[in-house]
């Protein structure tokens, strides 16, 4: 698995013009896909959490802070450093990441 910082925002798209008479349509099966994407990560059986530039969780899947022991609101709006067994290995991937690396197999505890 491979993770990257982008500024936020990044993720969005300019909208491509729709042809006229399926706009909603086309609005119901976003809607549609992006429910089906957040379910998919809600319950993914790997741990997943989206941290922001000051190392803060701003999400989290329960597969990442259940086995930990944790709540949502114990471990989300946390910083993520507060959970690593190394605090050399959570500064060396926050260093490599905000300088806009990608990490791909980064091995941590």
């Amino acid at each position: 698995m491979c993770v990257q910082v982008r500024p936020s925002g990044a993720h969005q798209l300019e909208p491509e013009p729709e042809p006229e008479g399926l706009t909603a349509v086309t609005a119901t099966l976003f809607t549609r896909t992006e429910k089906d994407m957040l379910d998919y990560l809600d319950n993914a059986a790997i741990g997943l959490h989206w941290v922001d530039g000051n190392a803060m969780i701003l999400w989290a899947n329960p597969a990442d802070y259940e086995p930990l022991g944790y709540t949502a609101d114990e471990y989300i709006g946390h910083n993520i450093m507060e959970f690593h067994a190394d605090q050399e290995v959570i500064n060396d991937i926050l260093v490599r990441l905000l300088g806009g690396e990608t990490l791909c197999n980064y091995k941590a505890k």
